[in-house]
């Protein structure tokens, strides 16, 4: 049996379809990505996917049997709506849901990325057969997905992760238009904005940095702190320690087998997984401490499983 997979994203939609065995080993076919366009709606877009999806799946004489969305939040589960989306002004309060059924015959399953990425994890990230897997995005923002013995935790209307709006510091970068936010301290855009500020006061006090002649980008900033730069490994430091911070309040909460850091943890690992651990030993309590794992992503073919792990779950795998 053949499952589909469909991501939305701010650039791109990418379909893939792939084959599920009896024992329940998966086997990718075929994926392709296309770029998001301005010009068309929402749905013709959509359209133009499964168009894509059907063609790719009759192309291996077998049928589609389920299919799973990955999209961005935030998406209301309950009304399977898209809610408002920043980057993505011209999908605001699209009827995700009711395109799905109009379009496919076949179970379908849609979920926040971050969700969805979460549960790919538990499938394939080989973590064994954790009790509760928690996964990070440390992207452009900073979202959680939660699996709770096999099943995605997404609270009644698919709301439950915004951990990124957890207030860690009275004043610090900003996420979610509030200063000293998780977001605002362990997401891109949270550290490019540590690392503005670093520069400033590496100029204004006659420091040498790196900070003061690269762009400031995660991967040029961490480049920086791993070759030793003072004021850029400062910036990444704080982000990790931030990051263990956080690790700890949903660690006592949650109790966690394994997190799991994606994107920008699962590029830099050195930099962050040591520090954010030690961070977040301190604040746990002692038994959840002597056990907390903390390791980056290692999923390979990201946004495909991303998309399939929906697929498997509407078929209640």
């Amino acid at each position: 049996m053949l499952i589909g997979g469909i991501d939305i994203g701010g650039t791109k939609l990418g379909v893939c379809v792939a084959k599920r065995d009896a024992d329940g080993s998966l086997e990718i076919l075929d994926s392709k990505e296309v770029a998001s366009k301005a010009h068309e709606t929402p749905d013709e877009q959509l359209d133009a996917a499964a168009d894509k999806l059907r063609a790719m799946a009759n192309a291996t004489g077998d049928t589609l049997g389920a299919i799973g969305i990955s999209c961005p939040g935030p998406f209301d589960r309950s009304s399977r709506r898209f809610l408002s989306i920043p980057n993505m002004p011209a999908w605001q309060h699209t009827d995700l849901g009711k395109w799905a059924d109009s379009t496919f015959d076949v179970p379908t399953m849609i979920m926040n990325d971050a969700n969805a990425a979460a549960l790919a994890e538990t499938y394939w990230g080989g973590f064994g057969n954790p009790h509760v897997l928690l996964f990070l995005t440390m992207s452009t923002g900073l979202g959680a997905g939660i699996v709770i013995d096999g099943n995605v935790f997404e609270g009644r209307r698919g709301f439950a992760g915004e951990v990124g709006r957890i207030r860690l510091a009275p004043q610090g970068p900003v996420g979610f238009g509030a200063y000293g936010t998780a977001e605002g301290f362990a997401s891109g855009p949270g550290i490019v904005q540590m690392a503005a500020a670093e520069k400033l006061r590496c100029e204004q006090a006659g420091e040498s940095s790196a900070l003061r002649t690269i762009d400031l980008n995660v991967p040029d900033i961490c480049a920086a702190a791993r070759n030793g730069d003072e004021a850029a490994r400062r910036v990444i430091d704080e982000s990790a320690t931030r990051l263990g911070e956080l690790i700890a309040i949903l660690a006592n909460t949650l109790e966690p087998d394994v997190v799991v850091l994606g994107t920008i943890g699962a590029a830099h690992p050195d930099l962050f997984i040591p520090i954010a651990r030690e961070s977040a030993i301190k604040h746990c309590h002692d038994v959840i401490a002597s056990s907390l794992r903390i390791e980056p992503s290692k999923l390979d073919r990201r946004w495909e499983r991303q998309s399939l792990a929906p697929a498997l779950a509407a078929l209640g795998s």
